[in-house]
């Protein structure tokens, strides 16, 4: 039996529900339970709930600020540093999963890097990541290789749930269960062939 995990980052701007008056930056995250969570939060919890698979969340031991702008400076010059920042918690008997689920919002056209933190603290050979991600407009970009080689071994799929934050959220819950259909039926076939 196929063991399966979700893991996912996501940044979620609850001091911002109107956005964000210093840089006009709108505000993410959509409200569940009355709470306000990160798109990516969303669609891994949605995910989670499809496949009765366990869920984490990947965080930083030094946590972003809540404002916006702040978080993207910081942000920033977390990649220009190519830094692996600390994370908060680790996941015990990573072994036992053969798929994982991997969420998270494209920054700069690239992963954040507490993503890179997670996947460099594992060892993937032999399991299956399948991404999911938010982005601004640009789909995965090249993260789809940055994954293969931050994980050695394992094999990432290449048919990723990418939703455009905003306009594509509203139809978050929806596009996860179309997704993982396709992907279950992608699956079969590729199983039937082989």
């Amino acid at each position: 039996m196929s063991s399966i995990f979700v893991a996912y980052f996501s940044q979620p701007d609850p001091a911002r529900p109107q956005g964000d008056a210093d840089t006009g930056q709108p505000a993410t995250g959509l409200l569940m339970d009355r709470n306000l969570v990160g798109n990516v939060q969303y669609m891994a919890q949605a995910i989670a709930y499809e496949t009765g698979a366990d869920l984490f969340r990947i965080k930083a031991k030094k946590l972003y600020p809540a404002s916006y702008a702040m978080t993207v400076a910081i942000a920033q010059g977390q990649k220009q540093a190519n830094e692996r920042p600390e994370l908060d918690e680790t996941i015990e008997d990573f072994d036992k999963y053969d798929t994982v689920f991997l969420g998270y919002p494209i920054w700069w056209m690239d992963l954040p890097m507490p993503v890179y933190s997670f996947l460099e603290s594992y060892d993937f050979s032999g399991k299956t990541i399948i991404p999911f991600l938010s982005h601004g407009g640009y789909g995965p970009a090249d993260t789809l290789a940055s994954i293969e080689k931050a994980a050695p071994g394992a094999v990432v799929e290449k048919d990723v749930l990418a939703l455009a934050g905003g306009r594509e959220m509203n139809s978050a819950r929806q596009a996860v269960s179309n997704w993982l259909r396709e992907l279950r039926q992608i699956r079969q076939a590729r199983s039937a062939q082989a």
